[in-house]
């Protein structure tokens, strides 16, 4: 998250380390300065959930692929004359 009016960090890095850094999620906040929370609070809180909702959506299909690629046993019928 980058403000885009900060005046010591200029927008130009968060682009280049958005570029460098694999995987990485870039919100530019409009009329944000360097201390973006302070400057726009409800966009800097609303950026945050959105990011924290999207990983917890992606670990969660994560896991539910790693679940169903799984062979589980059957249980054993209780009542099974066997």
């Amino acid at each position: 998250m980058w403000g885009a009016d900060d005046p010591f960090a200029p927008v130009g890095g968060a682009h280049r380390f958005h570029k460098q850094i694999p995987g990485s999620q870039l919100a530019v906040i409009e009329d944000g300065g360097h201390f973006v929370w302070e400057d726009a609070p409800g966009r800097s809180a609303a950026e945050v959930l959105a990011f924290l909702s999207r990983q917890a959506e992606q670990q969660l299909g994560d896991l539910c692929g790693l679940l169903d690629a799984r062979q589980w046993p059957q249980p054993a019928s209780r009542l099974d004359p066997a």
